[in-house]
């Protein structure tokens, strides 16, 4: 008996693994028939760390009733090449990507695209603290097109196939992602429609700028490359302290030395519509875009959006 580990178990496990583990890798399975689920394996995939309820996929609800400390997820499609990895003769876990396609079913555009931003960025949001955690990406947003291409939905119109039109690999911290779709997002689904940057390349410097920054390169947060701009998150936590207030300044000199526009922005930015708003339109003017001011229906969204992107604010200045 084998067993089938899905859904938010299989991203923990991604998650959670070494870089060693990931930069080996598992052996992909080429065909995966007799879909089942033990009792047995499940003790056994529990002691990969994985917390109960282990969540896997069954053949049907009959199957889902009597398992125990497994949540049973009813699957009668077909698997694809590369959508389950071999643990161990026993065990299969889900591949990244189809990790993906398996959880973003019934989330919102916003939600979906948020997932996808995280494990196509070096962060996680899914360990046991108060913020996040940095660690190497999971996937491409080029991979996950690829699995929902081969499940026959790259050419759908479903939630989760279109956050994909909208995002782009990179992000290394939940708020750039959060930035970038409030900004990018087109303004039916709450967004400006502003073109979708680069995420934190590298931009090297030449020996001057060198030693002004003592560093050989930087990275930018959010890079429009042809215009030379760069939109940089300052975070109240991070970017605080009179040693990290330096960095950040000869950072900026230095970009702006390297030939480069950048504009800040901070937290009570973010929380403000109308700041971010007067964002966007800056963005529009170096970009040499015609700003639209929102529509009723589309004010609408962006308030949905925003609802959305930061659940957790007591207070967000909507108007």
């Amino acid at each position: 008996m084998k067993v089938f580990i899905s859904h938010q178990s299989a991203y923990a496990y991604w998650d959670q693994a070494s870089w060693f583990q990931r930069a080996l890798g598992l052996s992909r399975v080429k065909h995966v028939s007799n879909l089942e689920c033990g009792k047995d394996a499940i003790d056994i995939a529990l002691k990969f760390g994985l917390d109960a309820p282990l969540h896997v996929l069954v053949p049907n609800a009959n199957q889902r009733r009597t398992l125990k400390h497994a949540q049973g997820h009813v699957w009668s499609g077909e698997f694809q090449y590369g959508d389950m990895c071999t643990v161990d003769n026993s065990i299969l876990i889900a591949s990244p990507e189809f990790t993906f396609y398996l959880i973003s079913k019934g989330m919102t555009l916003s939600e979906s695209a948020l997932l996808a931003l995280e494990m196509c960025g070096g962060f996680s949001t899914h360990w046991p603290n108060d913020g996040y955690v940095k660690r190497p990406p999971l996937t491409t947003v080029e991979k996950l097109r690829t699995c929902f291409a081969k499940h026959r939905e790259g050419r759908t119109r479903s939630q989760s196939t279109l956050a994909l039109n909208w995002i782009t690999d990179g992000s290394m911290s939940p708020m750039e992602s959060k930035l970038l779709l409030a900004l990018c997002l087109p303004p039916r689904y709450g967004g400006f429609g502003i073109p979708l940057p680069t995420m934190n390349p590298e931009i090297n410097y030449n020996d001057i700028v060198s030693s002004m920054t003592h560093t050989s390169f930087s990275e930018g947060d959010l890079v429009w490359e042809d215009s030379h701009l760069i939109v940089e998150y300052n975070s109240n936590e991070r970017h605080t302290g009179g040693a990290r207030i330096a960095q950040d300044a000869r950072r900026a000199n230095g970009l702006k030395y390297a030939g480069y526009n950048v504009i800040t922005v901070t937290t009570n930015q973010m929380k403000s519509l109308e700041d971010i708003t007067v964002l966007a339109r800056q963005i529009s003017r170096f970009l040499g875009k015609r700003f639209k001011p929102k529509t009723p229906a589309q004010h609408k969204a962006q308030l949905s959006l925003y609802k959305t992107l930061f659940p957790w604010w007591d207070y967000v200045d909507f108007y």
